[in-house]
C-alpha cells in the first residue's frame, strides 16, 4: 500500500495479508489488483497471476478479515474531522462488505452519508462505544438498551440504510415491506428483530442527520 495510512493502522491490503500469512502459515503478500480480483472470474485471476486454489484461499481470507471485523475481534477506522474514527462492526454483516474490502474500496460507515478510506486498527486495540466523529454519532450511539449495547431500533435502521441508501419510497416499497425485509436481514445477522414503532423512529432519526 503506498497511499496514506494513519500510525498505527493497517491499510485493507496489509490486513489482508496478514490474515492470509495466518490462515495458510505462507509467507506471501498480494497486490491491491490481485486482491481486488479475488472474486472475479476465473479469466480475470489468471490475468492477474492467480491460479484456482490460490484465489479461493484468499476469498478465505477476505471472509475471514470480514468475520474478525463483524464480531469485533479486529476494528475497523476512517478519518474523520475530528480524527480517526471507529467503524461499528454491524457495518461488516452488509451484503458486499466482502468485495468492499477485497477491493480495498470505500465504505459507509453507518451505512449513511459520505463513503470513506478504511483502515484496520493493530490487534489489541479496545474499541470505543463512542466512535469520534460528528454530533450524529455522538446522539445516535446513544440510544443503549439496559445491557449498554446498541438498541434493537438503531440496529435496524443501520440495516435499513445499507439496503435502501435512497429510502424505501424509491424502490416503491411500504413501511411493512421494508421491516419485512430487514426483520429478514436481521436473522441473518443473528440480531433481534424490531416492531414497527421501533423501526420508524429509529429509521427516521438518521434519515434526518442525512
Amino acid at each position: 500500500m503506498t497511499g496514506f495510512v494513519p500510525r498505527d493502522c493497517l491499510s485493507c491490503v496489509d490486513a489482508l495479508n496478514e490474515t492470509y500469512r495466518t490462515l495458510f502459515r505462507k509467507s506471501v503478500g498480494f497486490s491491491e489488483l490481485e486482491w481486488s480480483r479475488a472474486f472475479a472470474d476465473r479469466q480475470s485471476q489468471r490475468w492477474a497471476g492467480l491460479n484456482g486454489e490460490v484465489a479461493d484461499q484468499m476469498k478465505q481470507a477476505v471472509h475471514d478479515l470480514q468475520s474478525q471485523l463483524f464480531e469485533g475481534e479486529r476494528t475497523a477506522c476512517y478519518v474523520s474531522e475530528d480524527g480517526l474514527a471507529d467503524i461499528k462492526p454491524a457495518v461488516f454483516g452488509y451484503e458486499n462488505a466482502g468485495q468492499i474490502i477485497a477491493s480495498n474500496g470505500k465504505i459507509r460507515p453507518d451505512m449513511i452519508g459520505r463513503s470513506h478510506t478504511f483502515f484496520v486498527r493493530p490487534r489489541g486495540y479496545e474499541r470505543s462505544d463512542h466512535p469520534v466523529g460528528s454530533a450524529q454519532h455522538e446522539e445516535v450511539d446513544s440510544d443503549k438498551n439496559s445491557s449498554g449495547r446498541p438498541s434493537t431500533g438503531r440496529d435496524a435502521a443501520l440495516v435499513y440504510w445499507g439496503m435502501f441508501p435512497d429510502g424505501h419510497e424509491s424502490k416503491q416499497a411500504t413501511w411493512k415491506a421494508a421491516l419485512r425485509d430487514v426483520n429478514r436481514r436481521l436473522d441473518q445477522l443473528g440480531l433481534k428483530n424490531v416492531r414497527m414503532t421501533a423501526f420508524k423512529v429509529n429509521v427516521n432519526k438518521l434519515r434526518s442527520r442525512e
